[in-house]
């Protein structure tokens, strides 16, 4: 789950005085046309996130790479380590040809995976866990609504409730991209890898530069998913900005600034209103919940922009 904070990235923050004129990225106003669908929304809480991400953006052929998932508040940092048994599925894609995810080990505070990049492309690598059950305490229902930029419907709903429980089913799906070499027509990261939910990448994931722009599309159980939130966070910000897909599912993401960026999302729904699940529970898992909610990452490297 994830809280952003909008000025980090100068974007408008919600409750921000209005005397107040954050600095635009100079490419800001090229984009505003497109970026009118769009709501910026903000947050001031801690923040907590499952990803994926390969220790180097850029290999040659042959090289190999460790990709380490993670969990904890403060990306990239490795803070809580995934026990491999929660892997559900896995797997990598590389010049339109997928392959297994080698078995992680668990050292550092990350679940480790190793690879072997056999030829040129853009490597795109995934990892979905099997789901959990959480029980959050009243008093942090609204700061978690709040985290994940959920419809103000479900606390609203909540607070109403007689029955103050929150009992919630949840799953993580985490992707990460690296360039191998240089073949830039290889497109197969655009293809979805099937996770419940998933973001993907509208251009190439690994040509970005400072200042550009991404339109991302956010998926669950393969269907664009509309006005849910995304959320998008550099390499040691502890919060960012988010935006809301339009009504095809996409979202336009900025990235003022080169290093490393974590794009997310949340899918939040009431238990007897989800429909497709496209994931099970746990053999043995028959708690009864309320909500159902699904986590999607992805981790980009943004280059410094030539002058």
């Amino acid at each position: 789950m994830r809280v952003y904070h909008a000025s980090r990235l100068g974007l408008p923050v919600r409750g921000a005085p209005t005397s107040a004129k954050p600095k635009m990225p100079s490419h800001t106003p090229r984009l505003i046309a497109a970026t009118a669908a769009l709501f910026v929304l903000a947050g001031a809480l801690g923040a907590h996130d499952t990803w994926l991400l390969a220790n180097h953006g850029f290999v040659p052929v042959g090289g190999r790479v460790s990709f380490d998932m993670s969990s904890g508040g403060h990306f990239p940092r490795n803070e809580l380590a995934i026990i491999p048994a929660r892997v559900a599925t896995s797997g990598w894609r590389l010049a339109g040809a997928s392959h297994p995810l080698t078995a992680g080990r668990t050292a550092s505070g990350a679940l480790q995976f190793r690879e072997t990049m056999p030829v040129a492309g853009v490597a795109m690598v995934w990892v979905s866990l099997h789901p959990k059950v959480l029980t959050l305490k009243p008093t942090l229902v609204k700061e978690y609504t709040d985290e994940i930029g959920a419809a103000p419907e479900f606390l609203a709903t909540w607070q109403k409730a007689t029955d103050k429980t929150w009992r919630e089913r949840y799953s993580k799906h985490a992707k990460s991209f690296l360039r191998v070499g240089a073949n830039p027509s290889d497109t197969s990261w655009a293809v979805h890898t099937g996770q419940p939910l998933e973001l993907v990448p509208l251009r190439n994931p690994t040509a970005l530069a400072a200042g550009d722009s991404l339109t991302v599309l956010a998926l669950r159980c393969g269907v664009p998913l509309p006005n849910v939130a995304i959320g998008v966070e550099s390499a040691g910000a502890g919060h960012g900005a988010l935006v809301k897909t339009d009504a095809a599912g996409k979202a336009l993401v900025i990235f003022p600034k080169r290093g490393r960026w974590l794009v997310s999302t949340t899918y939040l729904n009431y238990a007897n209103r989800v429909g497709a699940l496209c994931e099970k529970p746990l053999p043995g898992d028959t708690v009864t919940v309320g909500y159902v909610s699904q986590f999607a990452t992805m981790t980009l490297d943004v280059a410094q922009r030539a002058r």
